[in-house]
């Protein structure tokens, strides 16, 4: 759940030979997709043009959803108690951000025979 199209871009190119991407802009659409789409992971920013990510914590935890926050801030202890990680985009290398998403999928069963992100 990322606003910018240019991480998106790079998330994709990182993770797409790992999982099938599938990206939202903000709070409100996310919400819709969480309610219709089977998702293994979600990497959420914090900021985003319509809201926090973090409204949308209550519903990924409900679902089981582990969440991966990717943000440019630092993110508060009591938000990456309610993560499985959180990451700072200027100090996350490309390597560690790849770890780090795929040692939490080799967590979970995929769903329809492949991870979605």
């Amino acid at each position: 759940i990322e606003d910018d199209p240019d991480i998106v871009a790079v998330v994709a190119r990182l993770l797409g030979n790992v999982a099938t991407i599938s990206s939202t802009p903000g709070v409100r659409e996310a919400r819709h997709k969480i309610g219709q789409e089977q998702v293994d992971l979600v990497i959420l920013d914090l900021h985003l043009a319509d809201g926090s990510g973090v409204e949308l914590l209550p519903l990924l935890g409900r679902r089981g959803i582990p969440v991966v926050i990717f943000s440019v801030y630092d993110v508060p202890m009591n938000v990456t108690s309610q993560v499985a990680a959180a990451l700072v985009k200027s100090s996350t290398s490309n390597a560690l951000f790849v770890a780090t998403v795929t040692g939490l999928l080799k967590g979970c069963e995929p769903t329809h025979g492949h991870w979605s992100i």
